[in-house]
């Protein structure tokens, strides 16, 4: 009886402990995604067929590269247009809901994209996703 008891002590130590690093690793992931600071596009790179990548940041308009992409801690996310956009234009053109699936690995936008994390750090934002069979790897910084 004492062996069981021990053992069934044990077992939940260990399931504690491991949901409690889950819930720390998500915590962080969350502060990192969320800094109000926002993200903007440094990079943007495509998939090759043979798996090698090509720059094509060059491809994005200045107004696009000039977006703000930003998280909130309550799971909502926006597109801030900043200082330049089109006369007329809202200043916040597309906000939606987004969560966290795969164990924090991917962002998934309601009722839209999937993103890879590829890396989160306090610096860099790096995601891939694929659209319209294309993958596209996208690095942000904060502004």
């Amino acid at each position: 009886m004492k062996s069981t008891f021990k053992l069934l002590t044990i077992v939940l130590i260990v399931l504690f402990a491991s949901c409690k690093k889950e819930i720390e690793d998500k915590q962080n992931k969350i502060i990192l995604l969320t800094k109000p600071s926002g993200w903007v596009t440094s990079k943007l790179e495509q998939k090759l067929a043979n798996g090698s990548w090509v720059d094509i940041t060059g491809n994005i308009g200045a107004f696009e590269a000039d977006n703000l992409l930003i998280f909130d801690p309550w799971y909502s996310w926006a597109i801030d247009e900043r200082v330049l956009k089109l006369p007329g234009s809202p200043q916040i053109p597309f906000s939606g809901t987004w969560s966290f699936t795969d164990k924090e690995t991917k962002i998934q936008f309601k009722d839209g994209n999937l993103l890879e994390i590829v890396e989160l750090t306090e610096t860099a934002f790096i995601v891939t996703t694929v659209s319209n069979g294309e993958t596209v790897r996208y690095t942000y910084r904060h502004p």
